[in-house]
């Protein structure tokens, strides 16, 4: 938070100012010097871990001390900012989510009193203890009674309708607080000093914290400041779970895939899938490429010997740059470890060749049990070559992809395959 804050005062983005407290001492006496109100934060986390705001004494200071140093070694305190918290979203150089954080507590309706307020609201099957509760339940503890009692209240008071009665000092969601979206509301000053905020520490996506008493003025004419700008922002499910989607179809093209072709059931000196591998690479394609012999990307060998296939798989899925994938499965291994992608687009039968982990076991049924757990995988097209020995019709119904109407020889089988793939690829990219 400390390299932070100073990294952002460089780029002349407003932030409070704050100096680190090797003791309770220090931060009392810091507090006097920057006047209170005061925050008192573990320098070196975020999310709220440890966070005490909207400190007023002493006391209050030397207990929030205490609290931020169970969690870190380095304390911080930071002047209080008064104003509304929101978090904004930033994304790719975007505000693309904006939400007004309301700190934990209750509004009053005149009949009941705080602690009958608290119980209704945690009533609420959002709210709960769990670390999946999309919002976290409220109790009156210590923190909730110091402020009920600076306000002049106790538990049993009952507030006047519409009275909201605080009862956190800082309005994180993980904190008791409710977030309430504000994107429409946020004015395009507002939206570039976020943007300003993580392009200057070089994030790609960042929880931007802003105190501002008016999301929809510009800080420039109200104030704000940037208190935190988190790099691993909670999105939530309370308000923003379709950004999920958004972010994702934002860092993936298309839909996500890539073409795969498994040539299943070669002899160990097959050439195929080098004959294959030659063709896709003339078309520029970087391609990731199993056979008996190696694994290799772009031509170059990157596991030498024979590898199972799902490692094979992995190691293909690992590298950004693979454009197109070809899979030799001419083993059992399938079997124990399952298929290294949820779906594959073209599936080449060369023969009946699977070599068997165990001496027991029939080479006839394996290769039956094996195609036909590979088959609903498939979702694309099926091609035998003409001396595979395959008799299509018992397995037609194992799988939704089209079956190429005949056998074809070798070379039909890549030409066809090499067109496939180049539009499978602009399928999948433009989907």
């Amino acid at each position: 938070n400390q390299i932070d804050a100073e990294i952002l005062r460089r780029a002349g983005i407003p932030v409070p100012p704050h100096y680190a407290a090797p003791s309770a001492e220090a931060a009392i006496s810091i507090a006097k010097k920057l006047g209170f109100p005061v925050v008192v934060k573990p320098a070196d986390l975020d999310g709220g871990t440890g966070v005490s705001a909207d400190l007023v004494t002493d006391e209050e200071v030397k207990a929030a001390f205490l609290l931020a140093r169970r969690h870190s070694r380095h304390i911080l305190v930071e002047k209080h900012v008064e104003g509304r918290d929101y978090r904004l979203t930033v994304f790719q150089g975007e505000v693309i989510w904006a939400v007004e954080r309301i700190p934990g507590g209750v509004v009053g309706d005149g009949r009941h009193s705080i602690q009958q307020l608290v119980e209704q609201l945690n009533r609420d099957p959002r709210r709960g203890d769990s670390k999946h509760s999309v919002l976290k339940s409220l109790s009156l503890d210590s923190e909730a009674k110091a402020l009920l009692r600076r306000a002049g209240l106790t538990t049993a008071s009952i507030p006047a309708p519409g009275q909201f009665i605080r009862l956190r000092r800082i309005a994180n969601i993980a904190a008791g607080g409710t977030p309430v979206a504000v994107t429409d509301q946020v004015h395009p000053d507002n939206r570039h000093l976020a943007v300003r905020a993580a392009q200057a520490l070089r994030l790609d996506i960042a929880g931007v914290d802003l105190l501002t008493p008016d999301i929809s003025r510009s800080w420039r004419d109200r104030g704000a400041y940037v208190c935190e700008v988190n790099s691993q922002p909670t999105l939530g499910q309370a308000t923003a779970a379709h950004l999920f989607k958004e972010i994702l179809g934002k860092m993936i093209a298309g839909n996500g895939r890539i073409p795969v072709v498994v040539v299943f059931g070669a002899t160990p000196d097959a050439q195929l899938t080098r004959q294959l591998e030659a063709r896709l690479r003339e078309t520029g394609l970087t391609v990731g490429c199993h056979d008996n012999d190696s694994v290799r990307i772009a031509g170059k060998v990157v596991i030498d010997g024979k590898v199972k296939p799902f490692q094979a798989g992995l190691t293909f899925s690992a590298d950004r740059n693979v454009e197109a994938i070809i899979l030799n499965v001419n083993d059992d291994s399938l079997l124990s470890t399952g298929m290294p992608f949820a779906r594959f687009d073209l599936l080449i039968i060369a023969g009946m060749h699977i070599s068997t982990s165990s001496p027991e076991s029939r080479n006839e049924a394996v290769f039956h049990q094996l195609l036909t757990a590979m088959l609903p995988a498939c979702d694309g097209q099926i091609l035998t070559l003409l001396d595979s020995g395959l008799e299509i019709g018992a397995y037609q119904a194992c799988t939704t992809a089209i079956w190429k109407s005949a056998p074809v020889n070798k070379k039909e089988a890549l030409d066809y395959i090499s067109e496939q793939i180049l539009e499978l690829q602009q399928r999948h990219s433009n989907q």
